[in-house]
């Protein structure tokens, strides 16, 4: 009895915090279980029905084609859908890009709807500072609360003629979406609007441009080729357009009756390192020397194809002169890490089995100067005639949609369009890029070329991936107004003052077409294929309704389109396929 504790006796602090912790626990507990009845509740939640009342429905089962957006090459799916739900999802088998077959991102997709930290309805910040680990206190708001405060700012930016104050983030995106953002950036009057293609391939797109003045990504004929050099390219990893990769592997190395032999350049053991005849560790970054130093061996040993180098290139003196003189095996060899005889063995290997393929991954070029480790390469390829031919590279077509109406330029968006971009691009510091990712922190920082008033971010999250991402936060942290269009709270909206929940692509209209890849053009559609969640909206009908607010330019710009999201789309793609066919296969080749 003397152990046992006395209903109102003094606690010790041990105890106290012993209790608090487990009131804590059951607390949270019981608040979860409150939060998951009361969104079994709400219209467009996606909580389980209970077993009895599903057993007393009959299962409603439909498939519904349309496409992913799990990464950029946006491949054709097909969603089983059971009573409103959807539970499954497939490659849809009318795509040649990916040929019926999907990757594992492609699975995620129910996860990324039925995410339990969905946004469902516009948000205002009520915390008026900002910074990591600040809690923004955030106030559910109507949607015409939130259109009317962010036009408002919109028409302040116009009113005083400087509509190039405003920044659009575009992150992944559907292509009709791009297309969308592209028209409204125009008709309202900036040039600023930034992707998140400074991370990732623009060094491989610059590096095409360099050297046969397209700038675009490369598509390759991996059906016919014999022999596959990837510079840091994970074919079986991030390379896109992935699934055709995954696909296109599986021929390679088990359905030809001579197997295309792949060796892997790579600091890294990746998962292609892994599955490839041959793994060659090099020093990060010295992908350009290695190119070199193979152009060397091919060269002096009279191994290049002779009659491509004469009839299609120009500058091969200056560059045999340069390879020869400084960038032999063995000066290489120390730079890159790799034994001389391996570098002349692989020379000799991907210049006697043609068509051989260089292929360039995000571990060789994403370094400062990776435009040129792209270029140097891609040479590679040029030099044994492996551009426009069978199992060589290819140049990517892509669908025609039905061209937009003019765009009308009033004189505030064409005053606002000649001032400079704040990425710099197409000048004496970023000359040959198109858009310059990660310079935006700089210029929100220092306010060059300008100070920016506003900004806008549709499904964009730099500051979560981009190298040195706390420049990204304090730089958000300092403009005057940003407003963030996601399905949820990710890092970069944190800093938001005005948040708007835009669907998933598994509830939205929209067109896509791949990144280079396959050669041949496909467009994609995609139709909903459950109800949005909340008040969660559409990106396009976001921005159609932004400008038909602003009225003026925007406004004109956007008549005779659709006036909505599954209007657009039909208006864009119907001249391909007729509407009703492409409803139902959701694929033109």
């Amino acid at each position: 009895m003397k152990n046992r504790k006395v209903r109102g006796s003094k606690e010790t602090e041990q105890e106290r915090v012993n209790l608090n912790r487990r009131t804590f626990l059951k607390l949270s507990i019981f608040a979860g279980a409150a939060i998951g009845a009361n969104q079994m509740g709400k219209p467009g939640s996606h909580a389980a029905l209970p077993l009895q009342e599903t057993s007393r429905r009959a299962l409603e089962e439909r498939w519904i084609a349309t496409s992913c957006l799990n990464c950029p090459a946006r491949c054709g799916i097909r969603v089983r859908v059971v009573n409103g739900k959807a539970v499954k999802i497939t490659g849809n088998p009318n795509s040649l890009v990916s040929e019926g077959k999907i990757c594992p991102r492609a699975h995620v997709g129910l996860q990324v709807l039925y995410d339990p930290g969905r946004i469902l309805s516009p948000l205002k910040r009520g915390n008026r500072e900002k910074g990591k680990g600040i809690d923004p206190k955030w106030i559910p708001i109507s949607w015409d609360q939130a259109l009317n405060e962010l036009t408002q700012r919109l028409k302040s930016l116009r009113d005083v003629a400087q509509p190039h104050k405003l920044l659009l983030f575009s992150g992944l995106n559907t292509v009709s979406s791009e297309d969308v953002l592209a028209r409204f950036a125009d008709a309202f009057g900036t040039s600023n609007v930034i992707s998140g293609n400074g991370l990732d391939i623009e060094t491989e797109k610059s590096g095409n441009w360099m050297a046969d003045g397209h700038y675009a990504e490369t598509a390759y004929d991996l059906d016919h080729t014999n022999y596959i050099l990837a510079f840091g390219a994970d074919m079986l990893e991030s390379s896109r357009p992935l699934s055709r990769f995954l696909r296109k592997w599986g021929k390679l190395r088990r359905e030809k009756p001579n197997r295309t032999k792949v060796v892997v350049i790579n600091p890294r053991y990746s998962v292609t390192a892994a599955k490839s005849d041959e793994w060659i560790p090099i020093h990060p970054g010295t992908d350009a020397a290695l190119a070199l130093a193979m152009a060397n061996v091919i060269i002096s040993e009279n191994l290049y194809d002779t009659d491509f180098v004469n009839r299609w290139t120009t500058g091969f003196d200056s560059y045999k002169k340069l390879v020869l003189s400084q960038y032999s095996p063995a000066v290489v060899s120390k730079i890159t890490g790799i034994p001389s005889e391996i570098i002349q063995r692989i020379a000799r290997e991907f210049s006697q089995t043609r068509p051989a393929l260089a292929l360039r991954g995000r571990e060789s070029i994403n370094w400062p100067e990776g435009s040129h480790i792209s270029y140097a390469i891609f040479c590679l390829n040029a030099l044994v005639g492996s551009i426009d031919v069978p199992g060589g590279v290819i140049y990517q077509e892509n669908p025609k949609y039905r061209d937009m109406p003019h765009r009308v330029d009033d004189d505030i968006a064409r005053t606002g369009k000649n001032h400079p971009r704040i990425d710099f691009r197409g000048t004496d510091k970023f000359p040959a890029a198109e858009v310059v990712t990660n310079q935006i922190p700089e210029s929100l920082s220092e306010g060059v070329p300008y100070p920016v008033e506003m900004a806008i971010g549709f499904n964009s999250n730099f500051n979560m991936f981009a190298p040195g991402a706390e420049r990204w936060d304090k730089a958000l942290k300092k403009l005057p107004f940003y407003v963030h269009i996601s399905p949820f709270i990710s890092e970069m909206a944190l800093d938001a003052d005005l948040v708007l929940p835009s669907t998933t692509y598994p509830e939205e209209w929209g067109y896509d077409h791949s990144p280079p890849g396959s050669g041949f053009a496909e467009a994609r559609i995609k139709q909903p294929v459950v109800k949005p969640l909340g008040d969660a909206r559409p990106v396009i009908d976001i921005v159609f309704e932004m400008s038909k607010r602003l009225g003026g330019g925007p406004a004109e710009s956007f008549r005779n389109m659709g006036d909505h999201s599954e209007g657009f789309v039909k208006f864009r793609t119907e001249t391909l396929t007729p509407w009703k066919e492409f409803l139902e296969k959701c694929v033109w080749v």
